[in-house]
């Protein structure tokens, strides 16, 4: 009697696991079906809209994180020209005054070429791609007044320094003008000035 007891109670004990595995195997699968689910919808899901907002933020940063270089060398090269000019003014400016503040408004252009570049690699919101895309198109009309601007005191007339002078203050003069439209853009698409003038006395 004891025997058939027992091995009823086996036969329970084995039908207990057999349902349990069962109901832990259904249980796993109605798991990875529903992370499949969430799955699929988050990559279904559409990422949030790209705003004006978030460029002008990003631009922002950009900006902000070349400003102390950029602000240096723009300091540098106007200081330079400064220089230049008061010494043509005495008389005593050489053609290695004119040729090294090229140099440095050289040494500006590339800046801004790159800042330029790190603007134009963010992601443009479609409600104002046109107004970014202009930003960026003005900024790069900038850089080559100034490249332009930098080769003509590097290649200064020595028989004639004042025609120099007189090309490169006309240059300038196109190049703030151009960079008062870039930072007139950019305040209006809510990021800040980015782009230095040339101060010229």
């Amino acid at each position: 009697m004891s025997e058939i007891m027992a091995d009823e109670f086996e036969d329970s004990a084995e039908s207990g696991r057999g349902s349990l595995r069962k109901n832990l195997t259904w249980l796993i699968g109605i798991l990875a079906g529903i992370a499949g689910i969430v799955a699929t919808v988050i990559a279904l899901w559409p990422d949030p809209p790209f705003t004006i907002e978030d460029w002008a933020e990003r631009a922002e940063a950009i900006c902000d994180d070349t400003s102390g270089e950029m602000a240096e060398t723009a300091r540098e090269a106007n200081d330079a020209w400064t220089y230049t000019l008061t010494a043509s003014q005495n008389g005593t400016a050489t053609a290695a005054d004119f040729v090294a503040t090229g140099n440095l408004y050289y040494k500006m252009a590339g800046a801004q070429v790159k800042r330029a570049g790190d603007l134009s690699d963010i992601q443009k919101p479609d409600s104002e791609e046109e107004q970014v895309t202009e930003v960026i198109r003005d900024f790069r009309a900038a850089n080559k007044l100034i490249y332009a601007a930098a080769d003509t005191l590097r290649n200064v007339n020595t028989q004639n320094p004042q025609e120099t002078i007189d090309r490169f203050n006309a240059q300038s003069q196109s190049y703030n003008a151009e960079v008062n439209t870039v930072n007139s853009r950019l305040t209006t698409l809510g990021a800040g000035h980015c782009v230095p003038p040339v101060n010229a006395p």
